[in-house]
């Protein structure tokens, strides 16, 4: 998908692309250098700086309209941002996206409060066990009496756009936490936290967290 608004001295093109795709960004400038604010990607010579040439890629085309085309190889989401191709007194940019579809969306459950401490099991939140099913018994069911506090813990990895969680039921419960966190590669980690009550009318519901 391609945006664009144009004037003059300065174009803007919004593109978006899929995760290790490629990407051609073409510039209808004379004489240009190619930035990716603070970094300089290629100079007005046309060489791309060596730590860049491993998936950068220039050509310059000369049909009937003089341009630059940038190729990038195998986007990655840490090359979403504004590019520019830019000479004296004209710009060009390119604001890429390059999207990471989310591919799991994890469930899992906790006991908070117990009645009978023998056949119930408490488990401490921690990061690394945060999903770990810690009241699944008998093939992925769960047994607790009514009353009782459940905590149901939805969680994306790796998204990006960050990803929107939320538990479709048409029941009460409150909000623990909701919270995104950027990954080191500049996609979102996405945890949603509710509580819940349990009585008599969630008997056999099935609960589910939608991403």
């Amino acid at each position: 998908m391609i945006n664009s608004n144009n004037e003059d001295n300065n174009r803007f093109e919004i593109i978006y692309r899929t995760e290790y795709e490629d990407v051609n960004l073409v510039c209808v400038l004379n004489d240009v250098a190619w930035w990716k604010r603070p970094n300089l990607l290629a100079t007005r010579y046309g060489i791309i700086l060596p730590k860049f040439r491993s998936k950068m890629s220039f050509e310059q085309n000369n049909n009937n309209v003089q341009s630059q085309t940038l190729y990038i190889r195998q986007l990655q989401s840490n090359d979403s941002g504004v590019y520019e191709c830019e000479t004296l007194g004209s710009i060009q940019q390119f604001n890429l996206t390059v999207i990471v579809h989310l591919t799991t969306v994890e469930l899992g459950t906790q006991l908070i409060t117990s009645y009978d401490s023998t056949t119930d099991h408490k488990l401490n939140q921690t990061d690394s066990n945060l999903l770990q099913h810690s009241i699944i018994l008998n093939n992925g069911h769960i047994q607790i009496h009514e009353n009782q506090l459940i905590r149901l813990t939805c969680v994306v990895s790796r998204a990006l756009p960050a990803a929107i969680l939320y538990f479709p039921f048409d029941i009460d419960y409150r909000i623990e936490k909701n919270i995104t966190i950027e990954n080191d590669d500049k996609t979102y980690r996405t945890i949603l936290v509710i509580i819940l009550r349990i009585n008599r009318h969630l008997h056999k519901r099935i609960f589910h967290c939608q991403a």
